[in-house]
């Protein structure tokens, strides 16, 4: 059995540490410039760009080793947060924003 001694993980339990913790996580890296990406998730943001660039939902399944069905649930949530209706339109949204290259 591992043995902790209590002392030596306290501090990282410590609301002082927390706090440090996050004014660095958040100091680090500048936030992206998303606007209506504002509200999509980082896996639905991934989702996003694969769909754009014209992948399947099974092609996407398989390379995020996620479920088709997962991948589906996704991309309507993408498209609801975004105010769209079909994988066209977010084609069509990242074509005229310059997304979904490289």
């Amino acid at each position: 059995m591992l043995r902790v001694n209590p002392k030596q993980i306290a501090p990282l339990w410590s609301p002082d540490f927390l706090v440090r913790s996050r004014k660095r996580e958040k100091s680090d890296a500048p936030a992206p410039a998303r606007t209506q990406f504002d509200g999509l998730g980082d896996r639905e943001y991934q989702i996003f760009l694969l769909l754009v660039k014209g992948h399947s939902l099974t092609c996407i399944a398989q390379q995020l080793n996620l479920s088709v069905k997962t991948v589906s649930t996704h991309k309507t949530n993408i498209l609801d947060k975004m105010g769209m209706s079909s994988t066209a339109e977010l084609v069509s949204y990242a074509i005229r924003h310059d997304l979904g290259e490289g």
